[in-house]
């Protein structure tokens, strides 16, 4: 997104600071709901038939979520990054006598491979650690066994205790959750910014536009972050569910901040735009097609143990959350 292209006194007379104030507050209740709903509902004790249901919306509310992290990466982040980095302005690295327009597809697709390898990286510890677990479980069994049979007494495998193992997929949601956040954030600091310097009628529906798109995020995210189970009094759901809300009314102020000296067309504002938007979506395309669309959905026994009606359902949901975000890029 760039910023208004009128002069400078033009810019400043059609600059309403309350109204820009206001912006940042709405943005950050939207943001806030958003990520908050399904955290709040995944924490609050109801009855057992109430929490089925209530389980059950927020799965869907999670596929709608990663339908909106898919579009959001295809429609809002990627064009953006092609419309700063091809910008006629840069320099010759960014022109045709360069590497022209592949720089947004070369960066999101590193920032795809870099994440790819650090979840690889994190995994590894956890599946060696299960591996020598298991070792160790069974060399106690066969010791267990042995000495029984000596003793010439039969088997009792349930004298032997073994090691129990952890949750291994747990480190690579939590890991795919914090790279979530990150490239979500990155974006809505960018946007945040981009709606502190817009003026005129193009303000009031980037606004309007922002309020569903932070809203939407939200749900994506809170529902990623509700999936790991945190514990009530952990602190780190919180955490992550604070940055979020307040990432795009921080793009906000400093927007309001530098208003009058910030050029969104100046070589330097485009570069930094186009990259942070290039890893973004790299970023959101990784976390949404493997963690979450093929691990969550064709990868996943308990899905394709579902009714064909809750499949259908959990499909309709993933393309109605594309859909609205899809909708939503065409102001935003």
């Amino acid at each position: 997104m760039s910023s208004n292209a009128t002069s400078t006194s033009d810019f400043n007379a059609q600059y309403d600071m309350p109204m820009h104030i206001g912006a940042l507050f709405i943005n950050m209740a939207a943001s806030g709901a958003g990520v908050l709903l399904p955290l709040l509902f995944s924490l609050t004790n109801f009855k057992e038939e109430t929490t089925k249901r209530i389980a059950y919306v927020i799965s869907i509310a999670r596929t709608f979520g990663s339908g909106v992290i898919l579009a959001t990466a295809f429609i809002h982040m990627l064009p953006d990054a092609f419309q700063a980095l091809t910008d006629p302005s840069l320099p010759w690295e960014f022109q045709d006598a360069g590497y022209s327009n592949n720089w947004p597809g070369f960066i999101a697709m590193t920032a795809a491979l870099f994440l790819h390898l650090l979840e690889f990286c994190a995994t590894q510890r956890v599946y060696n650690r299960e591996h020598s677990l298991g070792e160790e479980a069974t060399r106690k069994q066969t010791a267990a066994n042995e000495k029984v049979m000596e003793s010439g007494m039969a088997s009792l495998d349930e004298d032997v205790v073994v090691v129990s193992k952890t949750d291994s997929d747990r480190p690579s949601r939590v890991i795919a959750t914090y790279i979530l956040e990150l490239g979500i954030a990155m974006h809505s600091v960018i946007i945040g910014i981009s709606l502190a310097t817009t003026v005129g009628s193009a303000f009031i529906s980037l606004v309007i536009a922002l309020i569903f798109h932070q809203f939407f995020e939200g749900v994506a995210l809170g529902g990623r972050i509700a999936a790991l189970k945190f514990s009530p009094r952990e602190v780190m759901p919180w955490l992550l569910a604070m940055w979020f809300t307040f990432s795009t009314p921080l793009g906000v102020a400093l927007g309001i901040g530098i208003r009058e000296s910030y050029n969104g067309g100046s070589v330097t504002a485009l570069i930094v735009q186009g990259t942070f938007d290039s890893c973004s979506a790299g970023i959101l395309l990784y976390t949404a097609l493997v963690q979450l669309i093929a691990s969550e959905m064709n990868g996943n026994k308990n899905f394709r143990d579902m009714s064909t009606k809750d499949q259908v359902t959990q499909f309709v949901a993933l393309w109605l959350g594309a859909a609205a975000m899809a909708v939503v890029g065409k102001w935003a």
